[in-house]
């Protein structure tokens, strides 16, 4: 939180409605024990992040916490573990 700049009440700030909805949707899916219920929100997350990753172009002026994010969710390693997830 230090790196990106965040008051200590941003950081404690209550999550927004969709957030605490998504949340809810994860552990629901981690508490239920099915795999099937697991890597279908695990895959639409991560592969919406490779989306996201692949598109985003590193321009200067990027801090380095931008340009680590964009990094780990891209390339041929990130999209393999993704293709192993669908294919579960």
């Amino acid at each position: 939180f230090d790196a990106l700049g965040l008051s200590e009440a941003e950081i404690n700030a209550p999550p927004a409605p969709v957030t605490k909805r998504f949340d809810a949707l994860m552990r629901s899916a981690a508490a239920s024990g099915k795999l099937h219920e697991m890597l279908a929100v695990l895959v639409v997350a991560e592969w919406s992040y490779l989306t996201w990753g692949e598109a985003a172009k590193p321009v200067a002026g990027l801090s380095w916490l931008h340009l680590e994010w964009i990094d780990l969710h891209r390339g041929d390693y990130f999209a393999s573990v993704i293709a192993y997830l669908r294919g579960q």
